[in-house]
This record gives C-alpha cells, structure tokens and sequence, in this order.
C-alpha cells in the first residue's frame, strides 16, 4: 500500500478531524481540513474556511485560508455567472429548501406565491421527494433529484435557498435570492450576506411547526423582489463581488504547494 503524502479532512466533529490530525501527523504526513463557520477546527498545517461570516476563533492563525474567497464550489458554477436578474415578463421563482418537510413547506410556499403573482412559474428542487411529487398546478414543477442547480438557476429571476452552500451558489452566479436559515447553524451565514446586501434576509425556520406569518413574510420578499429589478440587479452585483466562484482553484493551487514542498523537503514552504 502506497504511503499518503497529504490528507484532506472535512469533518465538522471536533473529536474526529482531531485523530485524523494526530494521526498524520506522527507519520509526518501534511494535514489540510475544511471547516465551515470554524466547526471542526484541528491543528492541520492548512486550515480552510470559506465562510462569509467572521469567526473570531479564526483570526490570526498562520497557513490559513479563510473567506469567501476560498468557499469551495463547483468550478461548473463559474460558466453562468453573470445570469441576468430577470427582465422576462414571465418570472421564475426556484425554492431549494432541501428534502423532507422542507420540500411540503416548499410546496407551501409555491402555492402561496402563485395565488400572489398568477404569472410567475415556481421550481421546486425537493430532493427525492421531487421525483414522486404530483403536479398539481400549471405554474408549478417539481425538479427531478440532480447534482447540482446551476441549469435550473440559468433561468431563474428569483431563487429562495436555504442558508448553507446554496447562497454561496446563487451569489456566485449572481442570481438574487432570499435566504432563509434551516437550521440555527445557518443564521451567521444568511445574517453576513444579507448585511452585505447581497441576499434577501430570510429568518430563520422554527424546529417544528412554521406558522402562516412566516410564510406570508417570505413570500412578501419573494414578491417585492420579483416587482423591484433595480434591487434584484444591486442583490446580483453583491452577491457577485463577494463569491466569485474561484475558492476552489485556490485551495486546489495551495493543496498543490503543499505538496510540493512535502515532495522536496529543500523547497520554500507553502
């Protein structure tokens, strides 16, 4: 069995990335890991946190690669940036939320927006839920499981994303979005773009039950978007100059020092 001669660790348990860590290193094997809003956090020789949000734990460390500028995203997503913020007189709104009950609020959602703006047509990517759901309005499809959105965001005025690597996306392609938190851990995330004007704010989901108030303030920003261009080309250029859909080449370029110098004990460092 070859020896490894770089490990790559993404893993958001503290416990686990840290064995990891221990592990390469006494064998002397370089460590990178991958953190997002610092969860994770080891003593690797590269540490990479793509997040837009501040986190003072990380500040000040040394071989570090933190920022938006770093977020790792699917080089594919750079090929449609620049989308345009919707001018057609037929609007399309896309809802990824995820799976589960999230794809039955998506629904909701979607219904309640229609009911508002009788000519926008609304996507719903729901994950596996997607591929059994029955179409039950003319301006509403379901989108089958794939890997990834970039097509069904080509075509999109308005996305309304959940608050993890979505808004990182939709801003990357300089689509405008509302951004909603999931989950409490997406909150820091959704919070910084929006106050850097490049996403919609869209709260955060209660754990159970969603009351019909935070429907109809969703679908309040959803709708005052799809009526306001200016604003939705200002969210574009926003989200735009701060995830420009480079992060992967960057990490994969310091990855490629690292190795290097590992290769050549004699070369300059990364």
């Amino acid at each position: 069995m070859r020896r490894a001669v770089l490990v790559v660790i993404d893993d958001p348990c503290t416990t686990h990335a840290g064995r990891w860590c221990a592990a390469a290193g006494r064998v002397g094997v370089p460590v990178a890991s991958i953190h997002d809003l610092g969860l994770g956090l080891c003593e690797s020789d590269l540490l990479i946190d793509g997040s837009v949000a501040r986190n003072d734990r990380l500040e000040g460390r040394r071989h570090a690669l933190i920022g938006p500028r770093f977020a790792i995203l699917d080089p594919a997503l750079r090929h449609g940036r620049g989308l345009a913020a919707g001018t057609d007189a037929h609007h399309r709104v896309l809802i990824a939320l995820g799976g589960g009950r999230r794809a039955l609020l998506a629904g909701r959602l979607a219904r309640r927006i229609v009911g508002r703006r009788p000519d926008v047509h609304v996507a719903i990517a729901g994950g596996l839920e997607a591929g059994h759901a029955v179409r039950t309005h003319a301006r509403i499809e379901w989108l089958r499981p794939s890997r990834g959105l970039a097509d069904a965001l080509a075509s999109t005025t308005l996305a309304i994303v959940g608050g993890g690597v979505t808004t990182y996306e939709v801003c990357g392609l300089g689509v405008a979005a509302v951004s909603v938190a999931v989950v409490a851990a997406q909150r820091p995330t959704v919070r910084a773009f929006a106050e850097a004007g490049a996403v919609l704010d869209g709260g955060t989901l209660p754990r159970s039950h969603v009351p019909v108030a935070t429907l109809d303030h969703l679908v309040d920003l959803a709708v005052g978007a799809l009526d306001d261009e200016p604003a939705r080309r200002a969210l574009s250029r926003a989200g735009r100059a701060i995830v420009d859909g480079r992060g992967a080449e960057r990490v994969a370029d310091r990855l490629r020092r690292i190795l290097a110098a590992a290769a050549s004990p004699s070369a300059e460092a990364a």
